[in-house]
Protein backbone atom coordinates (compact mmCIF):
# COMPACT_ATOMS: atom_id res chain seq x y z
CA UNK A 1 0.00 0.00 0.00
CA UNK A 2 1.47 3.35 -0.99
CA UNK A 3 2.31 5.76 1.80
CA UNK A 4 0.06 8.79 1.93
CA UNK A 5 1.79 12.07 1.17
CA UNK A 6 1.67 14.73 3.87
CA UNK A 7 -0.45 17.69 2.88
CA UNK A 8 0.79 21.24 3.17
CA UNK A 9 -0.85 23.16 5.97
CA UNK A 10 -1.21 26.93 6.18
CA UNK A 11 -1.49 28.58 9.60
CA UNK A 12 -3.50 31.74 10.20
CA UNK A 13 -0.62 33.74 11.67
CA UNK A 14 -1.29 37.11 13.30
CA UNK A 15 2.29 38.12 14.12
CA UNK A 16 4.90 37.67 11.41
CA UNK A 17 7.89 38.27 13.71
CA UNK A 18 6.63 35.60 16.10
CA UNK A 19 6.31 33.28 13.11
CA UNK A 20 9.97 33.86 12.16
CA UNK A 21 11.10 33.19 15.74
CA UNK A 22 9.10 29.97 15.84
CA UNK A 23 10.57 28.80 12.52
CA UNK A 24 14.09 29.37 13.86
CA UNK A 25 13.36 27.63 17.16
CA UNK A 26 11.79 24.49 15.67
CA UNK A 27 14.46 24.25 12.96
CA UNK A 28 17.13 24.57 15.65
CA UNK A 29 15.82 21.53 17.51
CA UNK A 30 16.77 19.46 14.48
CA UNK A 31 20.45 20.16 15.23
CA UNK A 32 20.24 20.24 19.05
CA UNK A 33 19.91 24.01 19.33
CA UNK A 34 17.50 23.91 22.24
CA UNK A 35 15.61 26.93 23.59
CA UNK A 36 13.00 27.42 26.28
CA UNK A 37 9.48 27.01 24.92
CA UNK A 38 7.41 28.84 27.55
CA UNK A 39 7.10 31.84 25.23
CA UNK A 40 5.49 29.61 22.58
CA UNK A 41 2.90 28.46 25.14
CA UNK A 42 1.94 32.10 25.72
CA UNK A 43 1.84 32.88 21.99
CA UNK A 44 -0.33 29.84 21.26
CA UNK A 45 -2.68 30.59 24.17
CA UNK A 46 -3.13 34.14 22.86
CA UNK A 47 -4.10 32.75 19.46
CA UNK A 48 -1.25 34.45 17.57
CA UNK A 49 -0.57 31.28 15.57
CA UNK A 50 -4.19 30.46 14.73
CA UNK A 51 -6.40 27.54 15.75
CA UNK A 52 -4.76 24.98 13.46
CA UNK A 53 -1.29 25.35 14.98
CA UNK A 54 -2.84 25.43 18.44
CA UNK A 55 -4.36 22.00 17.78
CA UNK A 56 -0.89 20.66 16.88
CA UNK A 57 1.12 22.36 19.62
CA UNK A 58 0.57 19.75 22.37
CA UNK A 59 2.08 17.03 20.19
CA UNK A 60 4.98 19.25 19.10
CA UNK A 61 5.62 20.33 22.67
CA UNK A 62 6.03 16.73 23.83
CA UNK A 63 8.52 16.14 21.01
CA UNK A 64 10.59 19.20 21.94
CA UNK A 65 10.64 18.34 25.64
CA UNK A 66 11.70 14.77 24.92
CA UNK A 67 14.47 15.91 22.57
CA UNK A 68 15.80 18.49 25.02
CA UNK A 69 15.85 16.13 27.99
CA UNK A 70 19.52 15.92 28.94
CA UNK A 71 20.95 12.59 30.16
CA UNK A 72 23.06 12.56 33.32
CA UNK A 73 26.23 12.24 31.25
CA UNK A 74 25.56 15.67 29.73
CA UNK A 75 24.34 17.60 32.77
CA UNK A 76 27.59 19.58 32.82
CA UNK A 77 26.49 21.24 29.56
CA UNK A 78 23.78 23.09 31.51
CA UNK A 79 26.50 24.81 33.53
CA UNK A 80 28.26 25.81 30.32
CA UNK A 81 24.98 27.20 29.01
CA UNK A 82 24.62 29.31 32.18
CA UNK A 83 28.16 30.64 31.76
CA UNK A 84 27.36 31.50 28.16
CA UNK A 85 24.30 33.52 29.22
CA UNK A 86 26.26 35.36 31.93
CA UNK A 87 29.01 36.29 29.49
CA UNK A 88 26.49 37.73 27.04
CA UNK A 89 24.90 39.81 29.78
CA UNK A 90 28.26 41.03 31.11
CA UNK A 91 29.32 41.99 27.59
CA UNK A 92 26.23 44.12 27.08
CA UNK A 93 26.66 45.80 30.48
CA UNK A 94 30.35 46.55 29.90
CA UNK A 95 29.80 47.84 26.37
CA UNK A 96 27.02 50.09 27.67
CA UNK A 97 29.35 51.43 30.39
CA UNK A 98 32.14 52.12 27.89
CA UNK A 99 29.82 53.88 25.45
CA UNK A 100 28.39 55.95 28.32
CA UNK A 101 31.86 57.04 29.50
CA UNK A 102 32.93 57.97 25.98
CA UNK A 103 29.67 59.85 25.45
CA UNK A 104 30.06 61.79 28.71
CA UNK A 105 33.67 62.63 27.80
CA UNK A 106 32.60 63.98 24.41
CA UNK A 107 29.86 66.00 26.09
CA UNK A 108 32.38 67.60 28.45
CA UNK A 109 34.79 68.17 25.55
CA UNK A 110 32.20 69.96 23.41
CA UNK A 111 30.88 71.81 26.46
CA UNK A 112 34.39 73.06 27.25
CA UNK A 113 34.43 71.67 30.79
CA UNK A 114 38.11 70.70 31.23
CA UNK A 115 37.80 69.70 34.89
CA UNK A 116 35.02 67.20 34.26
CA UNK A 117 36.71 66.05 31.05
CA UNK A 118 39.92 65.34 32.93
CA UNK A 119 37.98 63.25 35.46
CA UNK A 120 36.24 61.08 32.85
CA UNK A 121 39.40 60.60 30.78
CA UNK A 122 41.25 59.54 33.94
CA UNK A 123 38.52 57.00 34.69
CA UNK A 124 38.69 55.75 31.11
CA UNK A 125 42.49 55.41 31.26
CA UNK A 126 42.20 53.16 34.31
CA UNK A 127 39.23 51.14 33.05
CA UNK A 128 40.07 50.88 29.35
CA UNK A 129 42.29 47.79 29.54
CA UNK A 130 40.07 45.70 31.87
CA UNK A 131 36.93 46.81 29.98
CA UNK A 132 38.40 45.81 26.62
CA UNK A 133 39.58 42.48 28.06
CA UNK A 134 36.14 41.75 29.49
CA UNK A 135 34.49 42.73 26.20
CA UNK A 136 36.75 40.37 24.23
CA UNK A 137 35.98 37.48 26.58
CA UNK A 138 32.25 38.23 26.75
CA UNK A 139 31.81 38.46 22.97
CA UNK A 140 34.23 35.71 21.89
CA UNK A 141 33.37 33.34 24.76
CA UNK A 142 29.69 32.56 24.00
CA UNK A 143 30.31 31.34 20.40
CA UNK A 144 33.19 29.16 21.60
CA UNK A 145 31.05 27.72 24.39
CA UNK A 146 28.24 27.14 21.90
CA UNK A 147 30.60 25.16 19.67
CA UNK A 148 31.62 23.00 22.63
CA UNK A 149 27.98 22.34 23.56
CA UNK A 150 26.99 21.52 19.97
CA UNK A 151 30.00 19.23 19.56
CA UNK A 152 29.08 17.12 22.59
CA UNK A 153 25.40 17.07 21.66
CA UNK A 154 26.28 15.95 18.14
CA UNK A 155 28.33 13.10 19.57
CA UNK A 156 25.38 12.07 21.75
CA UNK A 157 23.06 12.25 18.76
CA UNK A 158 25.34 10.07 16.65
CA UNK A 159 25.53 7.53 19.48
CA UNK A 160 21.72 7.48 19.95
CA UNK A 161 20.19 8.04 16.49
CA UNK A 162 17.02 6.16 17.40
CA UNK A 163 15.94 8.87 19.87
CA UNK A 164 15.95 11.66 17.28
CA UNK A 165 15.35 9.98 13.91
CA UNK A 166 11.65 9.46 14.61
CA UNK A 167 11.13 13.16 15.32
CA UNK A 168 13.08 14.66 12.41
CA UNK A 169 10.39 14.22 9.69
CA UNK A 170 7.69 15.72 11.91
CA UNK A 171 9.76 18.78 12.76
CA UNK A 172 10.82 19.31 9.15
CA UNK A 173 7.22 19.07 7.98
CA UNK A 174 6.08 21.62 10.59
CA UNK A 175 8.86 24.07 9.72
CA UNK A 176 8.01 23.77 6.03
CA UNK A 177 4.36 24.52 6.81
CA UNK A 178 5.44 27.56 8.82
CA UNK A 179 7.63 28.78 5.95
CA UNK A 180 4.70 28.34 3.56
CA UNK A 181 2.56 30.35 5.98
CA UNK A 182 5.22 33.06 6.03
CA UNK A 183 5.28 33.23 2.23
CA UNK A 184 1.47 33.48 2.15
CA UNK A 185 1.49 36.21 4.83
CA UNK A 186 4.07 38.27 2.93
CA UNK A 187 2.13 37.91 -0.32
CA UNK A 188 -1.05 39.05 1.41
CA UNK A 189 0.71 42.05 2.89
CA UNK A 190 0.62 40.92 6.52
CA UNK A 191 4.03 42.41 7.17
CA UNK A 192 3.36 44.65 10.15
CA UNK A 193 3.90 42.75 13.43
CA UNK A 194 1.23 42.88 16.09
CA UNK A 195 2.23 44.40 19.44
CA UNK A 196 3.29 41.52 21.70
CA UNK A 197 2.31 41.34 25.36
CA UNK A 198 5.34 39.15 26.14
CA UNK A 199 7.45 42.23 26.74
CA UNK A 200 10.90 42.89 25.26
CA UNK A 201 13.82 40.58 25.95
CA UNK A 202 16.59 42.66 27.58
CA UNK A 203 19.49 41.04 25.75
CA UNK A 204 17.75 41.07 22.38
CA UNK A 205 16.59 44.68 22.84
CA UNK A 206 20.08 45.91 23.73
CA UNK A 207 21.66 43.92 20.91
CA UNK A 208 19.22 45.40 18.39
CA UNK A 209 19.91 48.89 19.72
CA UNK A 210 23.66 48.49 19.17
CA UNK A 211 23.11 47.03 15.71
CA UNK A 212 20.87 49.92 14.68
CA UNK A 213 23.37 52.44 16.08
CA UNK A 214 26.31 51.03 14.13
CA UNK A 215 24.19 50.68 10.98
CA UNK A 216 23.41 54.39 11.18
CA UNK A 217 27.06 55.29 11.78
CA UNK A 218 28.70 53.11 9.14
CA UNK A 219 25.96 52.73 6.54
CA UNK A 220 24.48 56.23 6.52
CA UNK A 221 22.97 57.13 3.19
CA UNK A 222 22.70 53.53 1.99
CA UNK A 223 19.06 52.68 1.63
CA UNK A 224 18.42 49.03 0.96
CA UNK A 225 15.17 47.39 0.05
CA UNK A 226 13.56 45.84 3.12
CA UNK A 227 13.63 42.06 2.99
CA UNK A 228 11.62 39.69 5.12
CA UNK A 229 14.70 37.83 6.31
CA UNK A 230 14.81 35.12 8.96
CA UNK A 231 17.31 32.55 10.23
CA UNK A 232 17.65 28.81 9.61
CA UNK A 233 20.15 26.14 10.58
CA UNK A 234 18.94 23.73 7.89
CA UNK A 235 18.16 24.62 4.30
CA UNK A 236 16.40 21.47 3.08
CA UNK A 237 13.16 23.41 2.72
CA UNK A 238 11.38 24.75 -0.32
CA UNK A 239 10.35 28.38 -0.93
CA UNK A 240 13.45 29.92 0.66
CA UNK A 241 16.35 31.92 -0.77
CA UNK A 242 19.72 31.97 0.99
CA UNK A 243 21.08 35.49 1.55
CA UNK A 244 24.09 34.72 3.77
CA UNK A 245 26.02 31.55 4.55
CA UNK A 246 27.05 30.59 8.12
CA UNK A 247 30.34 31.89 9.52
CA UNK A 248 32.71 30.72 12.24
CA UNK A 249 30.77 32.72 14.81
CA UNK A 250 27.30 32.36 13.28
CA UNK A 251 26.12 28.82 12.68
CA UNK A 252 22.87 29.64 10.93
CA UNK A 253 21.91 30.82 7.45
CA UNK A 254 20.17 34.13 6.83
CA UNK A 255 17.38 33.50 4.33
CA UNK A 256 14.27 35.12 2.91
CA UNK A 257 11.01 33.64 1.67
CA UNK A 258 10.89 32.93 -2.05
CA UNK A 259 7.73 34.58 -3.29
Amino acid sequence: MAQKKSQRVAYDVKNIETLKSLIFMLDGYRIHHYEEIAWVDRVVDRGDMGWRFRSEWDELRKILVDMATVPKSLLHLLKWADIQAYLKFIGLVMSTAMIALVGVSLFFFWGKQPANLALTTTILSYLAVPLIAILIVSFAGPPLIARKIYRELDKYREAHPEKFARYAPRLRETVQNLIDSLVDAVKKGKTKPVESSLGPDLLEEASNAYENFFNKVFRRGKKKELKHIFNLFNTDYSRIKIDKEPTKFRRFYIVEPQL
